[in-house]
């Protein structure tokens, strides 16, 4: 089960034939651990471990679950990107580029955009978008940052957390830069 209130969306760009490639890993670089593992037959959901002192320091997991090349990691660190694009290169002998889904700064949204289940929608030039959702009675604003994070009001249904990320995923891709502010 997944608690989340944050999300990062990470999108694998090299690599063809991802789910084919991917598998359990689990190693030691110098003091260093990481591992990938994933808890489900069809790998499309997991846990993401590190920690820079294995023996003595704090062990890091972040859960995800991953459709096609997108990975979701529930995390509010978007810097947790570096870790799971080294376990990759590690599991692919090769590097990985994956690119984080974000608003880019300064931005205004399609005027055209309807998504019946978005009540209100704001745009902040640095921070981002903040949209008032109405998900079948379950009520909540979700901001989708300028850096790729992505924060919603708690919530362990997996449909939910589904539908937030198609919708913003929905709002980045309707949105562009607003050259005239």
């Amino acid at each position: 089960m997944i608690m989340s209130t944050s999300l990062v969306i990470l999108e694998v760009q090299n690599v063809a034939h991802l789910d084919k490639k991917l598998k359990d890993i689990a190693y030691e670089e110098g003091n260093a651990f990481n591992a990938l593992s994933f808890d489900s037959p069809s790998n499309t959901s997991g846990e993401l471990h590190w920690s820079n002192s294995f023996k003595y320091g704090k062990m890091n997991m972040v859960s995800f679950f991953r459709e096609e090349n997108f990975f979701y990691l529930f995390t509010s660190a978007v810097e947790n990107k570096k870790v799971l694009s080294n376990v990759l290169a590690r599991l692919l002998n090769h590097e990985v580029e994956l690119k984080t889904l974000k608003t880019p700064l300064n931005s205004k949204l399609n005027k055209d955009l309807y998504i019946p289940e978005v009540e209100k929608i704001e745009i902040n030039k640095h921070f981002g978008i903040s949209a008032w959702l109405n998900l079948k009675g379950w009520k909540s604003s979700v901001k989708v940052y300028t850096n790729g994070l992505i924060t919603y009001k708690m919530t362990n249904d997996l449909s939910v957390i589904k539908e937030v990320i198609a919708i913003a995923k929905t709002l980045i891709k309707e949105c562009e830069p607003n050259i005239e502010s």
